[in-house]
């Protein structure tokens, strides 16, 4: 099936005794003809997925382990700034990068159980693990099928169902339309590092916060009472904090999920503003937005933890059945030339993907304001 004795996936040098898939033993892979994009068809891609759904006993175990640690930070943050202890400046940030970290984590198991990917064939396990890591993800469960909707559009600049793009908000053109005042005005607000640290707060602090509808109000949008819901259960847990741990626990808490939302935002974007990408006016593809508008991130061995595989975008815009835990072994065992094509992000390319601003109609790509 065209890999090497001891390469799958052109990534990872492996054993391929121990990890060729049992999909891929006993026959050569069939790639059938690139189209003219120079892409295989959908149904070869799938053909792959299709043997990566989750493992339910793996899931039950992932929610398990990390609502432990969960459970071990408040233990050990407790123990450390409870009662308005005053620990060193340092370990606090420690303690809330930590936070920070582990809320990402979370989301990213609710983020599955949205997508009914966290658990196979069961609405109800996946509805009742969403709710649970909801409340330390700071994120209504509404989220998933609001976030379908991006699945569905993410590129189409012609659609009036859902933003093209989230984190990117004018093409050169629009800007360049706008009165001064107003350049100046989205050039301060959109400049990165004030972006990607005030829009976490006003996502997760204030329009989840705001009990109607904002903006369009469109099929999948959060509605209010599951903004609500969420709020109630965000402020319980906050009460709790502040109750029994404190003011300083509470604040490395807060703080440290607004680090977990800036990072969460800053991957988000990397995913999908990345040169080239995927733009159209009409004739949106589902698969060449996946394969062209979702980037494959190059994030540190470390981070995979709590990443849980959403790094490896381009397989999970394709077939969000996948559980984020097996994305990364669907990514790596897959037939030598499957992903050919892909957007693949080192550190250099995360840099210049965050400091985009506008995309430019006229040259095809994400650019900084003119």
């Amino acid at each position: 099936w065209g890999c090497t004795p001891t390469q799958l996936g052109c990534d990872t040098m492996v054993s391929a005794k121990a990890t060729v898939p049992k999909h891929l033993r006993d026959a050569p892979f069939d790639f059938g003809k690139k189209g003219p994009d120079g892409l295989f068809k959908q149904s070869v891609y799938l053909s792959h997925m299709k043997h990566y759904l989750a493992i339910n006993w793996t899931s039950a175990m992932h929610a398990i382990s990390t609502l432990g640690l969960v459970v071990a930070w408040h233990f050990v943050t407790y123990k450390v700034a409870g009662n308005e202890a005053s620990p060193h400046l340092a370990i606090q940030i420690a303690l809330g990068a930590l936070w920070g970290l582990l809320s990402m984590r979370c989301f990213m198991v609710l983020h599955d159980c949205g997508h009914g990917s966290f658990f196979r064939g069961s609405d109800f396990a996946n509805t009742a693990c969403g709710y649970l890591f909801s409340v330390f993800a700071n994120t209504p469960t509404d989220f998933g099928p609001t976030h379908t909707l991006h699945h569905d559009n993410v590129g189409d600049m012609d659609n009036d169902v859902y933003d093209w793009a989230e984190t990117i908000f004018h093409t050169v053109e629009q800007f360049k339309a706008m009165p001064a005042w107003k350049r100046a005005v989205w050039r301060v607000l959109r400049f990165p590092p004030v972006f990607f640290i005030a829009a976490p707060f006003g996502l997760w602090w204030v329009k989840f916060r705001i009990p109607f509808y904002t903006g369009k109000r469109r099929h999948g949008t959060y509605r209010p009472w599951n903004k609500m819901v969420n709020t109630a259960m965000v402020l319980t847990h906050y009460y709790l904090a502040i109750t029994y741990g404190g003011w300083a626990f509470t604040r490395i808490m807060f703080f440290g999920g607004w680090f977990g939302g800036c990072l969460g935002m800053m991957l988000f974007h990397m995913q999908h503003v990345h040169n080239p990408g995927y733009q159209t006016h009409g004739n949106w593809n589902r698969l060449r937005a996946a394969i062209h508008g979702s980037s494959y991130l190059h994030v540190p061995a470390w981070l995979k933890f709590f990443t849980m595989g959403i790094e490896y975008h381009h397989i999970h815009h394709m077939f969000t059945k996948v559980p984020g835990y097996r994305l990364r072994e669907c990514h790596e065992q897959a037939p030598e030339g499957l992903w050919q094509g892909i957007t693949r992000m080192g550190y250099s390319d995360m840099l210049e993907s965050l400091s985009c601003e506008c995309f430019d109609e006229k040259k095809g790509r994400y650019t900084r304001f003119p």
